[in-house]
């Protein structure tokens, strides 16, 4: 039986009633540190001072009629709401099997919605990333937020790629000419024994090489996210993107996580994946998105 402390709400979110087991709550439009639940429905910014125990319990939102619910990825029903910062990713029996199929399916992304991979950054790891930038504007393909051990590639709208790895600073690598129309093979290849210096490539064909000091750090590597705010890479404007597959390999070659996109309703082994997401085949985990809006999923025609 869950029991509540009752508060006196300044702003309530008219509209919208929270429901946790059997007992109701009123989401405050106003939210200071002592909120433990914060969430997002739509625009609109919302949030429940409460404990932790209570964030156990599924949770459901109601507004109109509809039902939206945040969850675990153990319940059904209504539309996942999009959290502010990563979840954990949800562990599937090792015995699991499945993977997708079709290499037209992507996940997209406005520039809003990104991934945490949970991959702790490290400058030796190699990459294999499909992607399409749809809007032509900056686009992040990967990257890490804080620390001083960096992985992060970008393009902005005149096609140049820069790059930031290990402890360098952000800077171009080269020009690719093709940047707003297509489907493209990224790749990040360590072209070296010790795995810090990389090649790019785009389609097979080399675009640029980045040096850099050799490190690993505690703060994980994301999928259309990271921190940077100069060379002509504003964060206002990330633009949307497609992505198709990502793989991660360690420096010797071994593969360490194939990333595919997954839609909303799929049944993986058993677990109905309650928002479009994103399955790591190899470490048997559903990785669900974070940010603002929802993460799109389709398939090329």
């Amino acid at each position: 039986m869950l029991s509540i402390i009752l508060v006196a709400y300044a702003c309530v979110a008219h509209g919208y009633v929270l429901h946790i087991g059997d007992v109701t709550l009123t989401p405050q439009t106003t939210c200071d540190t002592e909120h433990k639940l914060w969430f997002r429905l739509g625009n609109d910014k919302m949030c429940i001072p409460m404990t932790t125990e209570y964030l156990t319990n599924t949770i459901h939102i109601r507004h109109n009629g509809i039902i939206y619910s945040g969850c675990d990825g153990t319940c059904g029903g209504g539309e996942y709401i999009m959290p502010e910062t990563p979840p954990d990713p949800i562990v599937l029996p090792t015995t699991c099997e499945w993977t997708q199929t079709n290499p037209k399916a992507y996940l997209l992304s406005d520039g809003n919605q990104y991934f945490d991979t949970k991959v702790k950054v490290d400058s030796t790891i190699a990459m294999d990333l499909t992607a399409e930038i749809v809007d032509g504007k900056n686009a992040r393909l990967v990257g890490v937020v804080g620390g001083s051990c960096f992985f992060d590639m970008s393009i902005n709208d005149e096609s140049e790629v820069y790059f930031r790895i290990g402890t360098s600073t952000y800077s171009s690598v080269g020009n690719t000419g093709t940047q707003t129309t297509g489907k493209h093979l990224w790749e990040i290849k360590n072209n070296n024994s010790s795995g810090s210096a990389k090649y790019i490539y785009q389609d097979g064909k080399r675009v640029g090489y980045k040096g850099a000091t050799k490190c690993t750090g505690t703060n994980t590597i994301l999928v259309f996210h990271s921190d940077h705010v100069k060379v002509g890479l504003n964060p206002t404007e990330n633009g949307g993107m497609k992505l198709y597959s990502i793989k991660m390999y360690n420096k010797s070659g071994k593969l360490l996580h194939d990333y595919q996109p997954v839609a909303k309703g799929t049944d993986i082994c058993g677990t109905v994946v309650p928002t479009n997401a994103m399955w790591d085949f190899v470490d048997k985990k559903l990785y669900y998105p974070a940010g603002t809006g929802q993460m799109g999923y389709g398939v090329d025609p």
